[in-house]
């Protein structure tokens, strides 16, 4: 599969099925064994896409870092993403806590480090 600019992040979910191809302006989940590609409609939301990462638990669920934005998406349901979480600084990196609660570990562009639980909308640690 080739890519339209610059190639941004890949992620792959725990099943090891589907990856996630990131470019600025897009996202793309290919299933792997089913040779498919799913485009997520990121309509609304800013241009800027950086990392993305597959909930370790939910294997169609994809967290990707959209300036200071985490937005959360189901490639089952590519239509509308399912949330977004504001956090007031761009993401640079993230990364699911391996306690599978669904908490990330993110990274700011100003060197900040959080963790935040995407299913409650929630800044835990700062």
């Amino acid at each position: 599969m080739q890519v339209t600019g610059t190639l941004k992040s890949l992620a792959l979910s725990i099943d090891k099925e589907l990856l996630s191809i990131t470019t600025e302006s897009s996202v793309v989940v290919r299933n792997l064994t089913t040779n498919t590609s799913i485009p997520l409609n990121l309509r609304h939301l800013p241009t800027s896409f950086g990392c993305t990462a597959f909930h370790p638990q939910r294997r169609t669920v994809l967290i990707a870092a959209c300036g200071s934005q985490l937005v959360v998406f189901d490639s089952a349901k590519p239509n509308t993403p399912l949330k977004i979480v504001s956090l007031g600084a761009t993401v640079v990196d993230l990364t699911f806590l391996p306690n599978g609660k669904g908490c990330l570990a993110v990274a700011t562009e100003h060197g900040d480090s959080y963790i935040v639980d995407v299913e409650k909308e929630k800044l835990l640690v700062c």
